[in-house]
């Protein structure tokens, strides 16, 4: 029988956490710690996590009701990992998130995770993606992967891996528990190989160790945090317009879709289904909450984009989730586009128009409230080039601000486009200038 009592004995009789809502210093700690994790952009997996666990180890360390033991790391751990708050809302979480369900089940698809420094004393390679994750475990499992430790003459071993469970439950032919303490378990031992080194994280399989961590601790623990530090939630009328959908308001509690095309509509409730958004039935949407969180709304456009930037410009499944407003709504001013991208948090965002003239306008209307936009033929780039992958997602997200703007000064808009592209663009060559002028033989100059 497999002993999970291990994930949790430090923390003997505890049943929730001191939660210190009114810890001002907490809260200003915190603050910044957030901020940077949030702003990061996601294909920095290791920054992620070590922002989001200095956050959440501060909070802990503030929760546990022995706070002469709040030094201790594995104390820490135990104690969430028995808080019923956060195992309530882990299961939660589990039964009515589809997104987040995958992330549990494809993290626990490679339990246990095993000390990095372990592996590396013990002369064993790093599992790679391309290795049955079972096959690994099984050769580790044969080299014992326990650490021996002597103390007062007595002899104690200590698991290698995480959960510490783990390996008790396979030897027995069980799943391990898809539940809040063998999740943050896991968590941990992924936090220790990379604060305590031993994992470089440029390997893919490295990266999906800690991207899957910190997205389940985030979904877990954020709610944790004061309402100022919580996540943005926007209403619906204004995210849809963000993400370039034609919506119209039916009542209080519904949406309509009517003048909205039927491929966006068919990727509309792929989204809506794979965030448990609601319910959207032939063209009515009618959303579980009046806001919901902007973040948790892109994730689940991005799983569902189709992966291409050409085709026609109000073909939503196929747009850049960052730049699909954004596009939208220059071609219903009337500028015609070919091809967008939003930079995919690497790169400026930039998209490219029929012709020259169409993109000069473009860029002007784009610059109007106060962006940096920059024409380049046919193209027009964001600008500045981000130097960093943290600016370029502040870059990316400041494409849906720009997106609700044009969607909402669309007629005063209109107007300046149609009245642009009734002005003959002035083309001069530089041919015309600096020319000496011709002469026959007989023109004298006068």
């Amino acid at each position: 029988m497999a002993n999970c009592g291990q994930l949790t004995w430090r923390a003997r009789a505890i049943q929730s956490l001191n939660r210190p809502h009114d810890n001002i210093e907490l809260w200003n700690f915190a603050k910044g710690w957030i901020h940077r994790f949030r702003e990061t952009d996601e294909n920095n997996v290791s920054e992620k996590l070590i922002y989001l666990w200095v956050t959440v180890n501060a909070w802990a360390s503030k929760s546990v009701p022995d706070l002469s033991r709040n030094h201790e790391d594995a104390y820490l751990v135990h104690c969430m990992a028995k808080d019923k708050n956060l195992s309530d809302r882990f299961g939660s979480l589990y039964k009515v998130d589809a997104k987040f369900c995958e992330l549990v089940n494809s993290f626990l698809e490679m339990a246990p995770i095993f000390q990095s420094l372990w592996l590396y004393n013990n002369g064993i390679e790093p599992w790679n993606l391309t290795e049955d994750r079972y096959k690994f475990i099984k050769k580790v499992a044969e080299r014992d992967p326990y650490i021996v430790s002597t103390r007062n003459g007595q002899e104690n071993r200590f698991p290698a891996f995480s959960p510490a469970c783990a390996l008790d439950h396979i030897q027995s032919d069980e799943n391990i528990p898809a539940d809040w303490p063998h999740l943050i378990s896991m968590i941990y031992q992924v936090r220790c190989n990379l604060f305590h080194g031993g994992k470089n994280y440029n390997r893919d399989s490295d990266r999906t160790f800690i991207e899957l961590a910190y997205k389940i601790l985030w979904d877990v623990w954020k709610y944790e945090l004061p309402q100022t530090l919580l996540p943005k939630k926007l209403p619906w009328s204004r995210i849809l317009i963000r993400s370039g959908f034609l919506a119209n308001s039916k009542g209080k509690l519904h949406i309509s879709f009517q003048n909205e095309k039927k491929e966006n509509i068919r990727f509309l409730k792929k989204i809506v289904e794979l965030g448990r958004f609601g319910e959207l039935v032939d063209d009515t949407f009618t959303p579980s909450n009046n806001e919901v969180e902007e973040d948790h709304w892109l994730s689940a456009v991005e799983s569902c984009h189709g992966g291409a930037e050409g085709g026609a410009p109000d073909e939503l499944p196929i747009m850049d989730t960052y730049m699909a407003g954004l596009v939208r709504w220059l071609n219903c001013l009337g500028i015609d586009t070919s091809y967008s991208c939003d930079g995919h948090g690497r790169n400026c965002a930039r998209l490219e128009c029929r012709d020259p003239n169409s993109a000069s306008i473009a860029a002007c209307i784009l610059n109007l409230p106060g962006q940096q936009f920059e024409q380049r033929g046919r193209a027009i780039f964001q600008l500045p080039i981000a130097p960093s992958r943290t600016d370029s997602t502040i870059a990316a997200k400041n494409l849906l601000d720009i997106a609700e703007w044009l969607h909402a000064n669309q007629n005063q808009l209109y107007s300046s486009v149609r009245l642009l592209k009734s002005v003959r663009p002035l083309r001069l060559s530089l041919s015309n200038f600096n020319r000496p002028t011709r002469r026959t033989p007989n023109q004298r100059i006068r």
